[in-house]
Order: C-alpha cells, then sequence, then structure tokens
C-alpha cells in the first residue's frame, strides 16, 4: 500500500481569548517619509511582540501637517505608509492583511501653528488584531505520493502533489482576491478601460518571477462562490496578459460542489493571473440597467475621484475621468446597498481637499428613494388634465458638505 500524507494538527487548548489590538505610532521629521533606525527598532520589537500569535489584520494610518498643499501632504502621508508597509512584509507579514490609509493634512490638529503640534500630526498609527494560534501544522514523512491542499484566509483551495509543491518551495507564489476590502488595499478595481463596469467571481495569482513558470503536474484551484446575487454562469474567465487583460478560451472553468457548498474549479499547468468577470450589460434580467448620477454643487470644488464598492454583487469601481462636475455611471439594481467614497478638490486652494469616508449610496441627497430594500408607491404629477407617472427609483445624488468628515 503506498504511503499517505500524515499531517499532525495540534490543538493549543485553554481558555478562549477574544481577538485585541496592538498599537504603536511612529513619528517623523519634517517633510520626512524614509523609514529611520528608531523606526526599524521600534517596528522589529512589535514584530517580536506578534509573532506568535495569529496575526488577522493590520490598519497603516498616515497622517501630515499642515504645511504644504493638500495634494503634496496626501502623496507625502503615503510615502510613509508604503514605507511601513514595506518593512513590515520583509519582516515576514504577508502583505495581504496589511491594509493602508492616508489622510494627509485631512485629521491634522485645527490648532497646528506650534512646532509641538505639528510634529504630532507629522505619523503614522499602526494597529494590529490579534487571535491566539489555534492549529500547527506539521509534516511528518518524506516525498510520497499524496496530494496537499493550500486553504487561502478567504476560502481559495489550491490543490497539488505534495512533491510538486515541495519543488516549488518558496519561488511560488498563491495568492487571492475575493474580498472587496482585498481590492481596496491592493488597488485592484474592476473597472475595464472605457469606465464600463465588471462584477467579479474572484481573483487567483499563482507565479513567481520568471515569465515561463510551469508545473510538473497539474494544479487544482476552488475559488468558494460567496455571491448569491449573480447567476454563475454569466461569468467568464479573463487572463492577464503583458499589459492588458483578455477573455481566455484555453483555460477552463466548471461549477462543482465540496461539502455541499459551491465552488468554481479550475486545473492549471503554468504560471497565470485569473478573473472571473461578468460585464455589466446595457439590459440584464429583461429590463434596463439602471444609470446612476452622482452630482457635485459644491462651489469652487472639482470632483476628483469616485470609489464605488459592493459585496453582492462583489464590484471595486473607481472613476476618475469626471468631466462637468458629475459622473454618470451603470449599475445592476439589487437589494444590496453599494458603499460610495468621494474625492473633492478645491479649485482655488489646493490646500483643501476634501475626502468622504465610504457611505451607502442611499445616504446621499436625492429626492426620490426606492431600492437597496426601501419601497414606495408609485406618485404621479399633475400636467392640466392628466396624471403623469414618476418613476419611483432615484437616478441622482447630490453632495453635501456632511458628507465630508473634517476633523
Amino acid at each position: 500500500m503506498k504511503a499517505k500524507l500524515i499531517l499532525i494538527l495540534l490543538w493549543s487548548y485553554g481558555a478562549a481569548m477574544a481577538q485585541k489590538t496592538q498599537k504603536i505610532q511612529l513619528y517623523y521629521a519634517s517633510d520626512k517619509f524614509e523609514i529611520t533606525t528608531e523606526h526599524q527598532q521600534k517596528l522589529r520589537i512589535l514584530y517580536d511582540s506578534i509573532k506568535d500569535f495569529s496575526i488577522k489584520r493590520i490598519t497603516i494610518k498616515g497622517y501630515t501637517d499642515t504645511d504644504a498643499d493638500s495634494i503634496y501632504n496626501i502623496t507625502l502621508s503615503t510615502k510613509r505608509t508604503n514605507g511601513v508597509k514595506a518593512e513590515l512584509v520583509n519582516l515576514g507579514i504577508a502583505n495581504t492583511i496589511i491594509f493602508e490609509n492616508n489622510y494627509g493634512e485631512n485629521l491634522a490638529t485645527k490648532d497646528s501653528t506650534s512646532e509641538q503640534l505639528k510634529s504630532k500630526n507629522r505619523r503614522v498609527d499602526i494597529t494590529v488584531w490579534l487571535e491566539n494560534k489555534i492549529t500547527k501544522l506539521i509534516v511528518k514523512d518524506t516525498c510520497l505520493d499524496g496530494d496537499t491542499i493550500l486553504a487561502m484566509e478567504n476560502g481559495t483551495l489550491f490543490k497539488l502533489k505534495k512533491c510538486n509543491l515541495r519543488k516549488m518551495g518558496s519561488k511560488i507564489q498563491f495568492t487571492e482576491t475575493i474580498t472587496t476590502e482585498q481590492m481596496v488595499a491592493q488597488n485592484m478595481s474592476t473597472n475595464t478601460d472605457d469606465d464600463g463596469q465588471l462584477i467579479t467571481g474572484g481573483m487567483i495569482s499563482i507565479g513567481n518571477n520568471s515569465t515561463n513558470c510551469k508545473f510538473d503536474d497539474t494544479v487544482t484551484v476552488y475559488i468558494p462562490i460567496k455571491d448569491k446575487c449573480i447567476d454563475p454562469k454569466l461569468l467568464s474567465m479573463w487572463e492577464r496578459q503583458v499589459t492588458n487583460w483578455a477573455r481566455s478560451n484555453a483555460i477552463k472553468f466548471k461549477l462543482i460542489y465540496r461539502n455541499q457548498q459551491p465552488f468554481f474549479e479550475i486545473k492549471l499547468t503554468r504560471c497565470v493571473k485569473l478573473n472571473l468577470d461578468f460585464k455589466v450589460p446595457n439590459t440584464y434580467g429583461g429590463k434596463q440597467t439602471n444609470k446612476i448620477t452622482i452630482v457635485n454643487p459644491l462651489k469652487n470644488f472639482k470632483l476628483l475621484k469616485i470609489e464605488v464598492l459592493n459585496e453582492c454583487p462583489r464590484y471595486y469601481w473607481r472613476f476618475t475621468k469626471i468631466a462637468g462636475n458629475q459622473k454618470t455611471f451603470k449599475m445592476l439594481f439589487t437589494n444590496s446597498d453599494p458603499l460610495v467614497k468621494i474625492w473633492l478638490l478645491n479649485k482655488s486652494d489646493r490646500m483643501d481637499t476634501l475626502i468622504s469616508e465610504f457611505v451607502p449610496l442611499s445616504s446621499l441627497n436625492h429626492k426620490i428613494f426606492n431600492g437597496f430594500g426601501g419601497t414606495k408607491q408609485d406618485e404621479y404629477d399633475k400636467f392640466l388634465i392628466f396624471n403623469i407617472k414618476e418613476k419611483v427609483f432615484y437616478h441622482k445624488y447630490w453632495l453635501r458638505p456632511e458628507n465630508f468628515k473634517r476633523e
């Protein structure tokens, strides 16, 4: 009988420990973003204190003082958080659980005239969410026949021969992008080049630095189907080429069930970057796709960028091609209320940039509300002796100053 792969799970028992956090702050000199020796020492101490835990999530928030203009300060805070993230990755933390937020001067202390107050605003805040480790995997035998499965954080499975995995070693990386949180953190929008909208069923990547990466045996990938708002049969496979994405007819996928849970199954023999996508059409299910318009009426402010994300169906759209201080885009109408984030630039004073938090689309100012779980009866306007039916689904939203928090 062929020997089988022996896996021993060692469970750490004891009192269950609730998720806890650990926080540190790094301070910077004026107009500086480089990681100093002091920063490295603090990050090393942080890493040594958390490496024996299960690290669930790390947020890095960058701030600046009010010197220079706001666009410059956003860039400066981005450079600071990028440097901290790179240092954490070098220490051995996976970049997929590190999330950056860059506020520039937007959350600076109002009274920032003194050097002491300015120095407190030139910082990066780091928060780590931890849980006790509950499992440890030990492989007890040598390279024998059999399969092993790599389970990713959000449910994607990579099944391959154990010997094949050992030959790959650390040269091959397996990644998934399933949640919108991962898309935002990895800056992976689901727009087409012409601002068309894609709905995604998931993204996976197997690769290394080589452009010619092949496997000795087939690698089977199982992507969990978590989105119940769209028929999975509508999705198609797209592969990353040198500079763009193209529909792939060579790589096939099918719907299967594992332990009564639905998955997409894909069989691969080489390194790839793949998306499962559905392009939003003009009509869907016999109905016209809704057109949404976001309007900025705030004087002197230019609509700079709009981000839209949703979990069901799953997408993360980022619009930067904006004209006339408003943006119109198509959207499938579902019971799920998408979240929007707005970026405004003061046309006369570039030191003033307004950035909203992600808020429900329905929370913006609108005239008529019916959708995302809300209901409203049809209304009629009187024109002479005729009753004119008014559409109950809202199409236009206006921004207001209260959409932008300033602390």
